[in-house]
């Protein structure tokens, strides 16, 4: 299918505990390869003194609405290590950018068999040469 994921935008700052996982994530490689896996997601940083880390995704079709205005999403990074940082990006660019749904059919199964009886190829053909 099409992935939906277009843009990730990850905030961290530079000298903060909390950005430890996020700052190994991008700089020691598994962003690099990330990046080659999927390489329909470009992926933008940005520092910020010392404030907790965070990502932006932005999908091409953003069903987060309110008011008429589309809303990115907008995920915590803060203490995570460098593979949960991978994690979610994962989630993110498996994630089609829209709100979770009840699934609204229902499926109805009976106890008791049907009074026609079982659907059958045989019974077809008998069928057709009538």
């Amino acid at each position: 299918g099409v992935r939906q994921l277009k843009e990730i935008i990850v905030y961290y700052a530079p000298t903060s505990g909390s950005s430890n996982g996020v700052r190994e994530f991008l700089f020691n490689g598994p962003l690099a390869r990330w990046m080659v896996d999927n390489p329909h997601v470009a992926v933008k940083t940005y520092k910020r003194g010392s404030r907790h880390p965070f990502m932006i995704a932005k999908h091409q079709n953003n069903f987060l609405q309110r008011q008429g205005k589309k809303i990115d999403w907008s995920l915590t990074l803060r203490n995570k290590s460098s593979s949960e940082v991978e994690q979610t990006f994962n989630f993110v660019n498996n994630s089609s950018g829209g709100k979770a749904k009840n699934i609204t059919q229902r499926y109805i199964s009976q106890s008791t068999d049907s009074v026609q009886g079982i659907w059958t190829p045989e019974f077809q053909n008998t069928l057709s040469k009538q």
